[in-house]
């Protein structure tokens, strides 16, 4: 396990031209610079040479299509890859009907996003704070760890990005987009409970499959415990959120917690536990305010 100071040259080169089984990316969008160019040139270069590599791109159905009428959009870029990949686009099923209709495309986004930052490549995971866009491979130093050879890891991400994408939009080489033929309840045009309970069930197999291989797992001597977390709170996951209370509430003093964020904006539960209720010691890493 690295912490990661990510570069256009590692995903550009590194990794996506040198991937041998797999690329699984997760993220909001996909930037339309020249640097996102180069990353899906390079994914593109090493399928026509790999007919092993199979490549799963999972984006925001609101802002992967943003921009599509001036040519500028995430789908514009990946239409490209997407005859020998899969392009999935979730879109919430909150935003429906009237509201669909009348919100413009920079404010639809408030309803609902799908933003999980995963990048994988082989056996290997970088779950980042930043989405491929140049602006954080240039102008920002964001937050990348990097888990090597962790077959155990990448499987299991690589199983959520499926799940969630099979109840998505899939795109076309020809920039159109169709329903996931796995998805039997439309996201915003069918029955939210109904879609609700689809995505929940596969989220569900994707974890049990790994709680009944982990608890069969043979133990070893690592000095270190990885727990994959899955916050989805529209689908009834709150696993993040209850493991923070658990943690911020701690009354152990000889515990010490270091918190990375981008900006500090704890919602007013996790500000009480940490600053009335919690007895541990406490870093915070964050941006300057200038």
């Amino acid at each position: 396990m690295d912490d990661y100071n990510i570069s256009e040259e590692y995903l550009q080169d590194e990794r996506s031209r040198s991937a041998k089984n797999r690329i699984a990316l997760s993220t909001l969008y996909l930037g339309d610079g020249s640097l996102e160019r180069g990353l899906v040139d390079s994914i593109d270069y090493n399928l026509k040479r790999n007919e092993n590599l199979h490549v799963t791109v999972l984006l925001d159905y609101l802002r992967g299509t943003r921009g599509v009428a001036q040519e500028k959009s995430s789908t514009t870029l990946l239409k490209a890859i997407a005859d020998r990949a899969a392009v999935y686009l979730y879109h919430t099923p909150k935003l429906t009907g009237l509201v669909k209709r009348v919100l413009p495309e920079r404010t639809n986004e408030i309803v609902g996003l799908q933003h999980m930052k995963l990048y994988i490549f082989d056996d290997s995971v970088l779950i980042s704070g930043a989405n491929l866009s140049d602006s954080y491979f240039v102008d920002r130093q964001d937050r990348y760890v990097l888990f090597e050879n962790c077959k155990d890891l990448a499987d299991f991400f690589c199983n959520v990005i499926n799940a969630v994408g099979e109840c998505s939009f899939l795109l076309n080489s020809d920039g159109s987009v169709a329903l996931h033929p796995n998805c039997s309840v439309h996201p915003y045009e069918g029955s939210f409970v109904e879609y609700r309970d689809l995505l929940r069930s596969r989220i569900a197999k994707v974890i049990d499959a790994l709680q009944t291989q982990q608890a069969s797992a043979q133990r070893n001597s690592s000095d270190t415990l990885l727990y994959p977390l899955v916050q989805m709170g529209l689908f009834g996951y709150h696993e993040e959120y209850e493991l923070l209370k658990r943690l911020l509430s701690s009354k152990d003093s000889t515990t010490s917690i270091t918190m990375a964020s981008g900006y500090f904006n704890c919602i007013k539960e996790y500000e009480q536990l940490i600053f009335s209720e919690g007895k541990y010691s406490m870093d915070i890493v964050t941006a300057a305010p200038k």
